[in-house]
């Protein structure tokens, strides 16, 4: 696995027998960096053949619509209910978003204004008949990444962030997380909980679910920030009260 760093998005690429499959992109912004990344390791445009994306924002997706612009032959998976929203061109705000905690929410809010280029837009992308559709029928996407080569990977339904979120767990082990986990303003109270999401109780079953799928050991590697050890987020989970949530605490955006 090659972890490809940019100003706030972690890339994902793996490879396989077919080329690489990279899992997000990173903003619109970051192409420059992204490029240079790439040539740091080697990679080229064209060696990519699947990017997989966790979910339809504009820190994940920024970059589809250009590489596809540059290797039209490589191949776009996502879920289903992020098709509309690429297709968009813009992060989905038609349902409430919530931060975790007021020292975020103001933070937040002090970025979006301060920085004039932050509008939650990017280039818009059509799903095409050769890029390949995931949906919540969890057994049926077990193959998708078995076909192309990644063996003992599973794609898991996580929608606590948005719809449309997606994970994966590979070999028990690795979970390539996107927002489904942060590590990202700890200090401020984030709790592992990924700043902006929809449902703080889908969260945690999110969480739940993840570490079902894995063994002991496990490993995060989310969108933002450094590796979680899975036993970080089995402690919180534990810790709360799962009947309960803290909604108290949610801000909206």
């Amino acid at each position: 696995m090659i972890k490809i760093v940019l100003k706030v998005t972690n890339c994902y690429l793996f490879e396989t027998k077919a080329g690489y499959l990279q899992i997000d992109t990173g903003y619109e912004k970051d192409r420059a960096l992204y490029l240079a990344k790439l040539k740091k390791n080697n990679i080229k445009l064209k060696d990519i053949s699947y990017i997989l994306l966790t979910h339809p924002h504009d820190d994940h997706a920024g970059l589809i619509s250009y590489i596809v612009s540059e290797n039209p032959d490589v191949r776009i998976i996502a879920h289903e209910k992020s098709k509309e929203i690429l297709a968009r061109g813009c992060n989905d705000t038609s349902v409430p978003g919530y931060n975790p905690g007021r020292i975020i929410n103001f933070l937040l809010k002090l970025t979006y204004k301060l920085d004039k280029n932050w509008k939650l837009s990017f280039p818009a992308f059509e799903m095409r008949d050769t890029d390949i559709i995931v949906n919540d029928a969890t057994g049926a996407n077990v193959n998708i990444l078995k076909d192309i080569g990644i063996k003992d990977a599973e794609i898991i339904s996580t929608p606590g962030h948005c719809k449309g979120h997606i994970s994966v767990v590979i070999g028990k082990h690795k979970i390539i997380a996107g927002d489904a986990v942060s590590n990202m303003l700890i200090w401020a109270g984030s709790e592992y909980v990924p700043l902006y999401f929809e449902d703080i109780g889908q969260i945690y079953r999110d969480w739940g679910k993840l570490l079902d799928n894995s063994n002991e050991g496990m490993i995060f590697y989310p969108g933002h920030g450094l590796e979680v050890p899975g036993e970080k987020l089995k402690s919180k989970i534990m810790a709360l009260n799962l009947k309960e949530f803290p909604r108290q605490r949610l801000m909206p955006r």
